[in-house]
């Protein structure tokens, strides 16, 4: 009898896991982008991007992208695909060729961020700002809860100029 209760708990236990999984629709290779697209964000210029990444909690706190990567990406077709083809549900494979358009760099422990040799071309600036909040329940005990997520800003360089961009939300 016991044997027949432990088996009917771990059924229902078991009968519980996974109901709410998100199924992908497969990977989609993204093809190479045009390369005429492409040439303002891979040409040298002399514009400067600056700017801060943070968040303020909603008791007021400003948490800062300390040490976080800063991208610049392309605003082009090929970043609208890939976006469409995400929200759709497929696990998108990047050609090889559109990382290198990428201009990057490291934000300081304040998430104050600079990059340099810039021409002029309409960017989509990303980063993150996370940390996490200790919750304890009744029933769960204790654990971390993550908080913040990625920032995304559309910015505009300029050759031979410098612009500011504060990134949150």
């Amino acid at each position: 009898m016991r044997n027949l209760v432990f088996l009917a708990i771990v059924a229902v236990l078991i009968s519980g896991c996974g109901g709410n999984q998100v199924k992908s629709k497969g990977y989609f290779e993204m093809p190479k982008p045009d390369a005429a697209n492409l040439e303002p964000y891979l040409s040298k210029g002399t514009g400067t991007v600056t700017g801060q990444v943070f968040l303020r909690t909603k008791g007021g706190d400003s948490k800062f992208g300390a040490g976080e990567k800063v991208c610049l990406v392309p605003n082009i077709a090929y970043l609208s695909k890939r976006k469409q083809k995400i929200r759709e549900g497929y696990f998108v494979a990047d050609h090889a060729s559109w990382e290198k358009a990428f201009k990057c760099a490291q934000a300081d422990g304040d998430g104050r961020f600079k990059i340099t040799g810039l021409g002029t071309a309409n960017w989509v600036a990303e980063s993150k700002v996370t940390w996490s909040v200790t919750q304890c329940g009744r029933y769960t005990g204790c654990y971390e809860s993550p908080q913040g997520g990625y920032i995304t800003k559309n910015v505009q360089s300029k050759d031979k100029e410098e612009v500011t961009v504060m990134m949150t939300r």
